[in-house]
């Protein structure tokens, strides 16, 4: 699983470096450059950032249609068409609508790059691809000619959790999500009754986890609780669903492992 979901990160990442190149092509100058990277960058800021002085139900506003238009669109115009075309915003919006298009055109499987691994490659990958070429930009003259400046692709590593290296693969967001579903049953909370606020929820359980976000809506928890525990197609959901069961096997949590196995036995009686 690691492997086809590293494969994805690696197509991804490719195809962005292509579009993102295509994209700076009809800047000539490399200051226009730097302020396209400095632009894209304040992008991903105004969708991914978290500040920590706001109140956890305080949200942070950004149009993103009226931060391209007023940043790109109005300045550079048709210089902005490879852009358009490429649909360069896609590698950093978090809606479904935009990451569907975006799997779409590269012919990838979402599940092996699931909501919360994506926000982590935009924040953690691609980011920071545009702050090192960012850096190159600026040590450059004035004048240097836009081949110059080319982005070209270096390795990467799959993104998860607060760091860009994984040091323990097998845990990650999706399956965190996954336990804390059981808890909550444990602790007789339903997350599809409606007398229970999934905002509440998420907010206890980003808290419980340390996720920093920037609004509710965007809250990675928030994305998949009302789907908990049907976030993945039912075979890969079956190897998260035994991982987690062993967690409760480790602390003896007779209730919790039943639990589990109940999800276990309904999927493969629905794939048998």
């Amino acid at each position: 699983m690691l492997d086809e979901r590293k494969e994805v990160v690696e197509i991804v990442y490719h195809a962005f470096v292509k579009d993102i190149n295509e994209s700076l092509k009809p800047l000539d100058h490399v200051e226009d450059q730097i302020y396209f990277i400095e632009t894209l960058r304040g992008y991903i800021a105004g969708i991914f950032s978290y500040d920590e002085n706001l109140e956890l139900w305080e949200e942070v506003k950004f149009d993103r249609g009226e931060f391209i238009r007023s940043k790109l669109l109005t300045k550079y115009r048709d210089k902005m068409v490879p852009f358009i075309r490429t649909n360069l915003i896609n590698y950093f919006n978090d809606d479904e609508y935009s990451k569907t298009l975006l799997f779409q055109k590269l012919k990838i499987n979402e599940p092996f790059f699931d909501l919360m691994d994506f926000d982590h490659f935009v924040t953690f990958v691609l980011e920071k691809t545009l702050t090192t070429h960012l850096d190159k930009l600026l040590l450059l003259p004035p004048n240097t000619s836009k081949e110059s400046a080319v982005i070209k692709p270096e390795p990467t590593e799959i993104p998860e959790g607060n760091q860009s290296k994984i040091k323990n693969p097998e845990f990650n967001r999706k399956r965190q999500a996954l336990m804390y579903y059981f808890v909550l049953k444990i602790m007789g909370i339903q997350t599809r009754k409606d007398d229970v606020s999934l905002a509440a929820l998420t907010r206890f359980g980003h808290a419980l986890f340390n996720w920093p976000y920037s609004n509710i809506d965007n809250a990675p928890l928030y994305k998949v609780i009302k789907d908990l525990p049907y976030v993945k197609p039912d075979k890969l959901l079956l190897i998260d669903l035994e991982f987690v069961k062993k967690q409760f096997a480790d602390i003896k949590h007779a209730e919790g492992i039943n639990l589990v196995q109940k999800e276990i036995d309904s999927i493969n009686k629905s794939l048998s």
